[in-house]
């Protein structure tokens, strides 16, 4: 799954997962190699007298799987009239680097088996499904790009942004505004959150990069709990939408 933060990569999956040739995903676990070490993630020798193997996270997770499913119990054929047996997906979230992700090239094979530098081999089943959820490929190995099917998606194939923007708005209700200023509150977060987004990525640069999605959605947070701040006396939103109020009766 490739592309930026808040394009619908997590979203596909789980539809994806829903839909799967009527499978049902028995088991899901996100992973996150960048924040740990190649010894953390495959395993690595104990250091002393004892020289006893210890799994990394990716080892320990791939042969759970490996024990939890058998490779009878897999179904090819969606047409089968047998109950299809739960799939297991194990899902690398983050920079797919080459520098962990080549250990994973003998499991990416037609014959997926895992080799682990203790000259153990792991066969894995059919059943495992594997999946990065990454930004872009540039610090991926050719070999570990050919072995996988790539699925793009963009923020804007899916409309995101006026996507959140209507779901904050149209589902706010706050008792003392009328329906009126309502209207007029959302004209104008639909015709100024877009321009104010445009303006920061002309002017203003950000010490830490973001998405329009994630400002998009900061914003959207004291809309999204206008019912909660109404009941704390509205401190926050009150002042704002009163304003508004004002300006929707006084142009009618």
């Amino acid at each position: 799954m490739l592309g930026p933060s808040g394009s619908g990569k997590s979203s596909l999956l789980r539809v994806v997962a829903a839909s799967s040739c009527g499978s049902i995903v028995g088991l899901q676990q996100s992973l996150y190699p960048a924040s740990l070490a190649q010894a953390e993630l495959y395993g690595a020798i104990e250091r002393g007298r004892s020289r006893e193997w210890q799994d990394g996270v990716i080892t320990h997770t791939l042969r759970r799987h490996a024990a939890a499913l058998k490779p009878s119990s897999v179904s090819k054929d969606c047409s089968d009239q047998t109950p299809p047996s739960p799939l297991h997906w194990v899902v690398f979230d983050g920079p797919l680097d080459a520098a962990w992700a080549d250990g994973l090239s003998t499991v990416l094979d037609d014959s997926p088996m895992l080799c682990l530098a203790s000259s153990e081999r792991i066969r894995l089943s059919e059943g495992l499904r594997l999946f990065f959820e990454c930004e872009d490929l540039c610090t991926a190995a050719p070999m570990t790009i050919s072995r996988c099917g790539i699925v793009c998606t963009q923020p804007l194939d899916l409309d995101a942004l006026q996507r959140l923007l209507d779901q904050s708005v149209e589902t706010s209700t706050i008792p003392w505004i009328t329906a009126n200023a309502w209207s007029h509150v959302r004209s104008l977060v639909h015709s100024c959150v877009p321009e104010a987004l445009k303006f920061l990525r002309a002017a203003v640069q950000e010490s830490l990069p973001t998405t329009d999605l994630q400002l998009a959605s900061s914003f959207s947070r004291p809309w999204s709990s206008s019912a909660a701040a109404h009941e704390r006396g509205g401190a926050l939103l009150r002042p704002l939408l009163q304003r508004a109020a004002i300006a929707a009766e006084s142009s009618r």
